[in-house]
């Protein structure tokens, strides 16, 4: 079936509404037991800047990433797994001794999805 796959690409939307930046790397994987810890394909980082700061030195306007990972042919192998697990590796970025203030507004949302170009051929029809 993989050999039908011809592009595999992570879109994922992150928005950043802490005063602080992130680094977030994508795990996916077929056992939810080792995503964490042995993960088969770890997408990223990607970098995302803190929310716009006020002079109080909390979060005025998130910030917004959008992002697309291509999938190598390696990577699009996970997509075989009956169920796959997805999660993500969250670093907070130092605030290089600037102050900030965190409040209960603060926030970091992901949301994403796997866009998959396949070609199929009779072969995929079997017998008629």
């Amino acid at each position: 079936m993989v050999n039908g796959l011809k592009l595999a690409e992570f879109h994922a939307t992150v928005v950043n509404h802490l005063p602080l930046g992130v680094s977030v790397e994508f795990l996916m994987g077929g056992d939810s037991a080792t995503l964490y810890t042995n993960p088969e394909v770890r997408l990223g980082p990607v970098v995302i800047t803190r929310g716009a700061l006020n002079a109080g030195g909390t979060v005025d306007t998130a910030t917004v990433s959008r992002n697309v990972l291509t999938m190598d042919s390696t990577a699009m192998r996970v997509l075989l797994h009956d169920t796959l697990w997805v999660g993500e590796l969250i670093t907070l970025e130092s605030t290089q001794g600037e102050s900030v203030r965190l409040t209960g507004a603060d926030s970091l949302s992901i949301s994403g999805y796997i866009n998959i170009e396949y070609s199929f051929d009779e072969s995929v029809w079997g017998d008629k």
